[in-house]
């Protein structure tokens, strides 16, 4: 159950039944005027709203955008039946840059063994896969980001065949594909 009232929070806690106590809990949910506030002062929100993001290490306006849609998706879903897979999965067609993919990083698909090879190939280039985005460094953080599509996606399959197309071998020349 979830209140904005510490007060309440405390006396349901201590109320629920020893039959139920193994999985159910009271949160409370500090209330505030904005979303930005709602983030900062809800620690365990802001973390699960994180951990939707699309990128391991997500900006301040990426985590506001991500909660913006979530709560959007949840304003245009009937609360008489709700399904939470389906609440995120609405919410990822709503902004689907931003928001991971819903599926364990081992079921993910992995890059095009060519490109892979390409890729490699660039000095002080890395990359990774996570949350079903392609992200990326060069020199150890001195430029990085994250490519805008999916991996699942139509887009994501072009931007690997412009690799193992144009055949970058530096990071000006990769970068001008991101």
């Amino acid at each position: 159950m979830v209140v904005s009232n510490d007060e309440i929070a405390a006396k349901l806690q201590d109320e629920i039944p020893k039959t139920i106590d193994e999985f159910a809990c009271v949160e409370y949910f500090r209330y505030a005027d904005s979303l930005p506030k709602v983030l900062r002062c809800n620690a365990r929100f802001l973390d699960s709203i994180k951990y939707l993001c699309s990128s391991d290490e997500p900006e301040p306006d990426k985590i506001e955008c991500v909660a913006s849609v979530l709560c959007a998706a949840w304003f245009q879903t009937n609360k008489k039946e709700i399904d939470v897979f389906a609440l995120l999965i609405k919410a990822r067609q709503m902004s689907p840059s931003f928001i991971r993919l819903l599926k364990p990083d081992e079921e993910e698909k992995d890059i095009d063994s060519e490109a892979k090879t390409i890729l490699d190939n660039i000095s002080g280039f890395s990359y990774w896969l996570s949350r079903g985005y392609f992200n990326w460094s060069f020199q150890n953080g001195l430029d990085k980001g994250t490519y805008i599509h999916s991996i699942e996606t139509k887009e994501f399959q072009h931007f690997e065949r412009r690799i193992i197309n144009q055949k970058p071998d530096s990071f000006e020349e990769i970068e001008n594909l991101l």
